[in-house]
């Protein structure tokens, strides 16, 4: 989380560099947008001086200018993970939300890590969710139910404690041991979901299954009930399938939205040019399969633009 702080905690000893830096870190995640006032607050920054920096990271590609906000740009896109989107994450989950609610009759919950804490993203049940206190744009702390564990069990043990340092109560609900935590955590990883039985929420049972990208797990998703009337033997497939097919359908869109080189045309390349048994020659583009893919479409001739 990102502490709201006045923009006059910025000083003029501030160099241009560290004030940019503040800037690109108000973007958590890749496929963040934020308003121009929360990216002001988030980099300590006044309003004029934060447009003045964004207008230069526009221009050199690092950030990207919408008509409702700034989000990172290529040029940042090339360094580090590409982290899902909220929005990423929630799209590709709510057809399987929904197939699951429909098929079990429980509520399900959709949850993303973020920082020590979890966020939930979306919640689908009728009357019984009502009476449920994970309310859509709630933050819990990781450690305090089932859904933030099973994220946590698909990390490595030195992020879980990194992250554990910044929990109010480490331990969870479950104390002050962090032994008893990684404990649970490879127990969780071992079945591949994780259940719930009423403690989290107090008379609740359910089971949670990850949702993972290459880079590990972003989010997860359950489907809870009245304890005694959750059959956890026929929940858990249901709910691991659940989570893979969410993780299968999120990797596919990220790489969808992700932003592709532009195909340049081979005889632009300069003239040194193509490949020579795998390895690039000269000025190309580095991509085998962009020649390969302009020399099947007849756009380029191998008489006129033959490889090194």
């Amino acid at each position: 989380m990102h502490p709201a702080r006045s923009a006059s905690a910025s000083t003029t000893s501030d160099t241009m560099i560290v004030r940019m830096t503040r800037v690109l870190e108000s973007f958590d995640r890749w496929g963040t947008r934020l308003s121009l006032e929360e990216i002001g607050t988030r980099a300590r920054l006044p309003r004029s001086s934060c447009h003045r920096i964004l207008e230069q990271l526009v221009q050199l590609g690092w950030v990207r200018r919408h008509t409702t906000g700034y989000s990172l740009g290529h040029r940042a896109a090339s360094i580090g993970s590409r982290g899902p989107s909220r929005e990423q994450v929630r799209e590709a989950a709510a057809p399987v939300l929904l197939d699951l609610h429909v098929r079990t009759g429980l509520v399900v919950h959709l949850c993303m890590l973020e920082g020590p804490e979890v966020l939930f993203l979306d919640k689908l049940g009728g009357a019984y969710a009502l009476t449920l206190p994970s309310d859509v744009g709630s933050r819990w702390w990781v450690t305090n139910a089932t859904i933030g564990k099973t994220i946590l069990a698909w990390l490595p043990p030195e992020e879980v404690d990194s992250l554990l340092g910044e929990c109010a109560a480490p331990g969870g609900i479950d104390g002050d041991d962090p032994a008893l935590l990684h404990a649970e955590l490879a127990e969780i990883r071992r079945r591949g979901v994780g259940y719930e039985r009423g403690l989290g929420m107090p008379g609740v049972g359910g089971v949670a299954a990850p949702i993972l990208t290459a880079d590990g797990p972003v989010a997860a998703l359950s489907a809870v009930g009245p304890l005694e009337r959750v059959d956890f033997e026929r929940l858990a497939p249901l709910v691991r399938h659940a989570g893979r097919q969410t993780s299968e359908a999120l990797q596919s869109r990220m790489r969808e939205e992700s932003d592709p080189l532009e195909p340049i045309p081979y005889r632009k390349l300069g003239p040194t040019r193509g490949w020579l048994g795998g390895r690039p020659v000269g000025r190309c583009c580095g991509k085998q399969e962009v020649c390969d893919r302009l020399w099947a479409s007849g756009e380029v001739r191998r008489d006129d633009e033959t490889c090194a």
